[in-house]
């Protein structure tokens, strides 16, 4: 299949999906780590959220995010990349979380209302600014009054 966008290189598959986190180390010179730590860490999540991480790739992100979560909360991960999600899959094995093959730039294949909290990884600048307002409208649908 092309790719939706090609000109964004934010539709991860083959070597670049198979090593991400590694390459995502390496072209930050070790940062990324720290600061997907902290970013999760200003969340400010609760032991019973509800989690949707939008552009979920590999997974990491939703295992730092589940450190914080209690037995009743939980992560859902979507992505359009089905090596990304298989990554998700095995490293969220042992938590609350689970992963679904989506594209954040159509209509979200959830209903309204019902996260706390929408983590929009690192793929949001590959779209149009047009396509940005458009998947931001359904993150904002998605989320319970009050959520960040």
């Amino acid at each position: 299949m092309g790719k939706y966008y090609p000109a964004s290189k934010v539709e991860i598959d083959g070597f670049l999906a198979k090593y991400y986190d590694t390459l995502l180390n390496l072209t930050t010179f070790g940062a990324y780590p720290f600061f997907i730590r902290q970013a999760v860490g200003f969340m400010g999540i609760k032991k019973r959220d509800e989690i949707l991480d939008l552009g979920c790739g590999s997974g990491r992100n939703a295992c730092l995010m589940q450190k914080y979560l209690g037995p009743e909360g939980e992560i859902t991960g979507l992505d359009i990349s089905s090596q990304m999600l298989s990554q998700f899959k095995n490293k969220c094995r042992r938590h609350n979380a689970n992963a679904v093959f989506g594209r954040a730039d159509k209509t979200l294949p959830f209903k309204d209302s019902i996260f706390d909290k929408v983590l929009v990884s690192f793929f949001i600048h590959g779209f149009p600014p047009q396509v940005r307002q458009e998947i931001m409208g359904e993150v904002f649908r998605v989320l319970k009054k009050g959520g960040s």
